[in-house]
């Protein structure tokens, strides 16, 4: 042991010189009228990124859900956008709005009925003007991909990706959205959010962390919910909405982030002749906000029946634009960290508790808490004792009792974190997302890291003696659950889509917008990855990156927890284990005073070793590593706290929301007894194979065939002799080959039936198995197809079964080709809906008829051909897993990116030719159909007239 501390003793020094600053070349500029912007070159991938940020969220208008209503309507399209004719169309919508303003003012229920079906009919009315989705559609036609948006209590953000070749075009449409929006088809939508509110009550974990929330923040706008109260669900005003877009959508309460492959020296004259026309305005007035006044140690419970005593402490905090945030962030890593060497930590390592941690628990604009939880599980250990061994741990930070090296290694592994946070392209827009939001400029946010290098031990008690009070709320956990407030739907009719795939003269102008032609970027699985043949059993995949002075390692089996159900057990277990030199605590210090974080993960059919840390410290994290396999040892404790957790998740499953039974049945259907929850061991198959026999286990793999890949800074040539160096190479000799896993496939259709009580919404999918592409033509039209149905905003699904008959809040379909190594498998095509369990019947009817005669519209299958296009360039992989996706690919059998096959075919992906493969392959395969919901609230003898119907059981889902 005493080596190894003198080794890490004298490479602190080395590793605060890895730390430093790099230029991340963010532009920031203020546009005529106020719009704040900040441009981000990045060319490692061709693809941009686009975000508009609106400082204003739900917060601003407590209880009323308006800001996220708004953030619903701005899909809808503009006096120009979404219309065939604006000024007939105006008639009927002036009149929706003064019968919403009725309703909302009246309680009587004839009356409000009465209103209700003058609603209906007016939007009828409306939408014989109304071109459904065609914002959607449009970005989907100028390369866009991923198109969402998203309402916090303090912002909003709507963003996509898209192809740099569309510049343009993006600022052209995603300005002029602001400009002129329009509230049209607000009915459908409005039943949407219904959807949204009931799906979120099905979620136990949701309901009782939003109890938490609105507890401690009781008194102040942030006690509402995101999407409202249900009195105001049912009582929208759109006056209300309008009003909200005028004050806060105007330019000085707007900001603008564009990131990835674009010249940020040359667009900004582009960006003043469309996002700086939106007018300027005044900036906003926002209430103050102040934390709530903690007295003493009030005690609240929270239902939910999680198996475990558990108990949080929940205390008054920083948010993240306080100048205490940096310090405070260290004061929490000294209780819980990654390495497993916090205070509280220590009690979870060394086997006091089931479960120990701190956290931030709000971080709100205006104000944050933070908290710590302790958990045993019953009828085993004191609640109590465990809360007041987390006590005496928070105390010791406050008196200091933490040596200033282990500040120094906590402060390194903050900017190891930050500065890999900011090395893609999706992790570093969204900090810049959150960061535009709280009002901070984007070099405050870089300077934060010569501010944690700058943190002393006096700063960090400090704070630690600010928010560490005695004065927190304390909530426990309790059995049962919360009443689901079901917000039952008016029964309108539904909207016709008298206008589905017509275009506006605007989409038109758009798309006659010039635009260079651009050859998607495709894998390239020569020359984007190196390849070492390290000796006949291992390979090195090599990218060397120079963006900063981070490496990452891995080293990946070809076998996971399909092929032997004990892996599942080895990977957790051995990530808390020691060596024969070094305890467990030990270890997590070694690998902490290298900066380095290591991580052991099992999946399906991969068992992976990963490091991440400095390049400066590569050989000696090998080193470390070598350590570890070569002497790793048993734990009796570890292993008991292992088959507790393995009681914990089973128990965990039975109380969770529909999304866990959900995932777990679909996959049941899919995979047949390769499915994941039936792979789990039962107490008795773990106790025989015992501490030992996971060791073993672990043993036997490293002494397997496996890949090495390597990103970072260091020359090829350091990174192969370190390997060679550093670890046992000869011991890799066992041949390892890819499991062979197929599908399930169903020749007769048949209804899959999982009954869950008191479920507010149904999850309804429909699964069948064509026939394999016989050439690219036809895997071009599969490929196509998933998208076409579900893909999208504009797809059949989303304007079919949502948009005009608001059945379901999310709506998806996909299908995906056989396994190149699954020698007579066949295709796939799914559908995926949750709906309310009153329309079950009517969403399975609705989805037949489509299934059954597929309407091919030209102007949907346009923009899914396109959006198939953009998908395959704009998911061009990050550079550190550019060399996993190429050793997946390979492992497939392919020696090319297998989506040239797609683009070489896209064109002939004509209307007509998708009917034919359709009505001659996909057609002919029958459907299955999965159900999840409550029995007592369903049809059961309608649901058994699409086949018959096999009950599925608690285990066989999960074993």
């Amino acid at each position: 042991m005493k080596r190894w501390i003198f080794l890490l003793a004298g490479l602190l020094p080395a590793l605060w010189l890895q730390a430093q600053d790099k230029p991340w070349g963010v532009k920031e500029i203020t546009l005529s009228n106020g719009m704040q912007v900040w441009l981000n070159e990045d060319h490692a991938r061709p693809v941009v990124y686009g975000a508009v940020v609106v400082r204003a969220g739900a917060k601003d208008t407590p209880g009323t859900g308006i800001a996220h209503y708004l953030e619903h309507m701005l899909f809808k399209g503009t006096t120009e956008l979404g219309t065939t004719d604006y000024e007939a169309e105006k008639v009927w919508l002036d009149s929706i709005e003064v019968c919403y303003d009725r309703l909302a003012a009246t309680t009587d229920a004839v009356e409000r009925k009465a209103i209700q079906q003058e609603i209906n009919r007016l939007n009828i009315k409306a939408a014989e003007y109304a071109i459904p989705n065609e914002f959607d559609r449009l970005t989907a036609e100028i390369g866009g991909t991923g198109l969402n948006a998203a309402t916090s209590q303090d912002y909003t953000y709507y963003y996509n990706s898209f192809s740099p070749q569309f510049l343009a075009q993006w600022t052209e449409l995603n300005s002029h959205r602001l400009l002129h929006p329009v509230f049209r088809l607000f009915q459908s939508e409005l039943e949407t959010v219904y959807e949204e509110k009931n799906r979120s009550a099905d979620d136990p974990v949701d309901v009782a962390m939003e109890e938490l929330g609105r507890q401690f923040t009781a008194g102040t706008p942030y006690a509402y919910d995101v999407l409202g109260t249900t009195e105001n669900l049912k009582n929208p005003r759109l006056g209300e909405m309008k009003a909200f877009y005028d004050k806060y959508y105007v330019g000085c309460n707007m900001g603008l982030i564009l990131a990835g492959d674009f010249d940020a020296t040359t667009v900004v004259p582009l960006l003043e002749c469309t996002f700086g026309r939106i007018p300027r305005g005044e900036k906003p007035e926002r209430s103050v906000i102040k934390a709530p006044v903690i007295d003493g140690t009030p005690e609240i419970e929270i239902k939910y029946s999680f198996p475990l005593k558990l108990a949080v402490h929940a205390f008054n905090g920083p948010n993240q634009t306080s100048p205490d945030s940096p310090a405070f962030d260290l004061a929490i890593a000294l209780l819980t960290n990654n390495f497993s060497t916090g205070l509280l930590d220590s009690l979870y390592t060394s086997h006091k508790v089931l479960f120990a941690g701190a956290d931030r628990v709000l971080d709100y604009r205006e104000m944050g808490a933070w908290g710590f939880a302790a958990g045993v599980l019953p009828p085993f250990g004191s609640l109590s004792r465990a809360e007041r061994l987390c006590q005496e741990q928070v105390d010791k930070v406050k008196r200091g009792e933490f040596s200033d090296n282990e500040l120094e290694t906590l402060k390194l592994e903050e900017i190891r974190q930050r500065l890999y946070r900011l090395e893609t392209l999706n992790s570093r827009t969204w900090a810049m997302v959150l960061a535009m939001a709280d009002g901070r400029s984007w070099k405050d946010c870089m300077a934060e890291i010569d501010i944690l290098r700058g943190l002393t031990r006096d700063d960090v008690m400090r704070v630690a003696d600010k928010y560490f009070t005695d004065n927190y709320i304390r909530f426990k956990k309790v059995g049962g659950s919360y009443p689901k407030d079901k917000i039952a739907k008016p029964g309108f009719d539904p909207i016709p889509p008298v206008n589905a795939g017509k275009k506006s003269d605007y989409a038109r102008r758009v798309e006659a917008m010039p635009a260079e032609e651009m050859e998607p970027r495709l894998l390239d699985f020569e020359k984007d990855v190196e390849r070492v043949r390290i000796n006949d059993h291992v390979t090195l995949y090599y990218k060397q990156l120079l963006a900063d002075d981070l490496f990452k390692f891995q080293i990946r089996f070809l076998e996971g927890d399909m092929d032997d159900r004990l892996l599942h057990y080895v990977a957790p277990y051995v990530a808390t284990l020691g060596t024969d030199s070094l305890s467990f605590q030990q270890l997590s210090r070694a690998w902490q005073q290298l900066g380095t974080y290591f991580s052991v993960d099992c999946s399906g059919l991969v068992f992976s070793l990963g490091l991440t840390g400095f390049d400066r410290n590569f050989a000696s994290s090998l080193g470390l590593l070598r350590h570890v396999t070569d002497n790793l040892k048993a734990d009796g404790k570890s292993f008991r706290k292992l088959k507790k957790e393995n009681r914990v998740e089973r128990k965990s499953f039975l109380e969770s929301g529909t999304s866990s039974y959900m995932n777990a049945v679909w996959r049941r259907v899919l995979l047949g007894e390769y499915a994941e929850s039936l792979r789990r061991l039962t107490d008795q198959e773990l106790a025989q194979t015992g501490q030992d026999g996971l060791v073993q286990r672990f043993r036997t793999l490293m002494d397997s065939d496996c890949a090495f890949f390597y990103s970072g800074s260091l020359p090829k040539e350091e990174v192969v002799r370190a390997v060679r160096e550093q670890l046992d190479l000869e011991r890799c000799q066992r041949p390892m080959s890819a499991l062979v896993v197929k599908r399930m496939e169903y020749d007769s259709p048949r209804v899959f039936f999982y009954d869950l009580p008191k479920s507010r919404q149904t999850m309804i999918f429909t699964m069948q198995n064509p026939a394999a592409p016989v050439d690219g033509e036809e895997e071009a039209c599969l490929k196509v197809l998933g998208d076409y149905v579900g893909g999208g905003m504009y797809s059949l699904m989303f304007q079919e079964v949502r948009e005009f008959r608001s059945m379901a809040y999310s709506t998806q379909a996909g299908s995906g080709k056989p396994d190149p190594t699954h020698e007579g498998e066949k295709s796939i095509f799914f559908t995926v809906l949750g709906t309310q369990a009153d329309k079950t019947l009517q969403a399975m009817h609705l989805m037949d008829s489509l299934l059954r005669n597929l309407p091919i519209d030209e102007a949907r299958l346009g923009a899914s051909v396109r959006n198939t296009l953009s998908r395959i360039n704009n998911d061009y992989p990050e550079a550190r897993d550019v060399a996993k996706e190429i050793f997946g690919y390979e492992n497939l059998g392919y020696r090319e990116d297998p989506n040239r096959k797609i683009l070489d075919n896209l064109d002939a992906v004509t209307p007509e030719r998708l009917r034919r493969y359709y009505e001659e392959v996909v057609r002919k395969a029958p459907v299955s159909y999965i159900i999840i919901g409550d029995r007592k609230a369903l049809p059961m003898d309608e649901i058994a007239k699409f086949g018959p119907i096999v009950e599925l059981k608690l285990e066989d889902i999960y074993r």
